[in-house]
């Protein structure tokens, strides 16, 4: 039976005491603000049928303004869901709508706007961060859901490890039957009728609850305890700091520099600069769910310092089953919400892409971030290489450089470093 969001749609229509269509711009995205009773929620329905429900620029346009538009109104939002993620056709400029849909989204949950994703087809790549930064998701049993797709997963680790033309090990790795076993998951009955009585029951009981630093805190304990029960490891990777690093450190940190280490991030403070950090995340096969949440959980610490600096060098985001299976969406949202909680409460957190950056991972660091700036000999990946392998796809060699990262609004400026 097709469950698509225009259908589910259609049905909540015709449930509601009012429809008002809302007006958000030109992309494929429709919205409408529905009300039963005295609740009105508004509802952005994808369309997988138009470029297999990507969102490209002007449909992060449109998510962005109804965001906008209920955080004003201070009323419910619910995102049906069939999307490949964020168009890559449009390159760095899908980095920066990816950026601004995040943040728009990260502040709408730090206000304790009630946010509803409902996962019918699929939620891949910066899509499934979106469903996580909701306080709830509804998922259809045979919808797919991860930061990866199965031919990125197979390309990463190879078809002995992950065999992406086998059904049965996608579905149990990434359908929906599976992950209504994992927290913040509810799984939903397989017909349209049962997807709308779901997202009816949600909107009778939601209501508004601000998050803290203390509710991260909380979540992010629930996160480390999926760490240890799926047994992904949590020991410090062998990230040494290089000159690459040390030439960044100059510029940020004079004086004597101590340097810790938690996994694939290095911790340096100076006295020369008590009230400044950096935290240096390099990770050269892709930032995975450990080094995610040592980062947020490194930002939600007491005392943080006014300035924190994230060092950025990774190709993107970590595309193996161990990831998928403790939902890496969920820790870059943990992420994005943990340092956009940080700029909201005074702090300066400033994202410096030193060598490689893009993907899910700049989405969550640079939604959230003061600014986002770019050393000139950096560069923006639109895809990890492996997942341009498996799309038959390279990236030209002028693509994601500083110039038109900063036109398109990946980055904020360049970054100066001393020779």
């Amino acid at each position: 039976m097709d469950v698509s969001a225009h259908l589910v749609l259609a049905a909540l229509r015709r449930r509601a005491t009012h429809v008002a269509p809302i007006a958000p711009g030109d992309g494929d995205m429709t919205a409408v603000a529905l009300t039963f009773g005295d609740r009105t929620v508004l509802a952005i329905a994808f369309d997988y049928g138009a470029r297999h429900g990507s969102i490209g620029i002007r449909e992060a346009d449109q998510i962005v303004r109804v965001f906008q538009c209920a955080r004003s109104e201070g009323v419910a939002i619910a995102l049906l869901l069939e999307t490949s993620g964020i168009r890559v056709t449009d390159g760095t400029a899908g980095i920066a709508s990816l950026r601004r849909v995040l943040r728009e989204a990260a502040d709408a949950r730090l206000d304790g706007l009630p946010m509803l994703a409902v996962v019918l087809r699929c939620a891949f790549g910066g899509a499934s961060i979106l469903a996580a930064l909701c306080e709830r998701r509804l998922i259809h049993p045979d919808s797919l859901y991860g930061m990866s797709g199965p031919r990125l997963i197979g390309e990463s680790v190879g078809s002995a490890r992950f065999d992406a033309a086998d059904p049965a090990a996608v579905r149990s790795l990434l359908a929906g039957d599976a992950r209504g076993g994992v927290d913040g998951f509810e799984l939903v009955g397989p017909d349209i009728q049962a997807v709308a009585d779901g997202i009816a029951s949600w909107l009778q009981s939601a209501h508004v609850a601000p998050l803290t630093a203390a509710n991260l805190i909380h979540a992010g304990s629930a996160l480390r305890n999926r760490l240890t029960r799926e047994h992904l490891p949590l020991t410090p990777a062998a990230t040494p700091a290089g000159a690459q690093l040390d030439k960044f450190l100059s510029a940020l940190l004079p004086g004597t520099r101590v340097l810790r280490q938690l996994p694939d991030i290095t911790v340096v403070v100076s006295d020369g600069r008590p009230g400044m950090r950096v935290l240096a995340l390099q990770a050269p096969d892709g930032t995975g769910a450990r080094s995610s949440l040592a980062l947020a959980e490194a930002l939600l610490a007491p005392s943080p310092p006014e300035r924190t600096v994230i060092l950025v060098d990774t190709p993107g985001h970590s595309a193996t089953p161990d990831e998928e299976r403790v939902v890496l969406s969920d820790y870059l949202a943990h992420l994005a919400l943990s340092i956009r909680l940080a700029h909201r409460r005074g702090e300066v957190v400033d994202v410096v892409v030193a060598g490689l950056g893009g993907g899910g991972i700049q989405g969550a660091l640079g939604s959230g971030a003061t600014s986002v700036s770019m050393a000139p000999e950096a560069r923006l990946l639109v895809l990890p290489p492996a997942a341009l392998r498996a799309l038959d796809k390279e990236q030209r060699d002028d693509e994601g450089r500083l110039d038109e990262a900063l036109q398109t609004g990946a980055v904020d400026a360049p970054f100066p470093v001393a020779a």
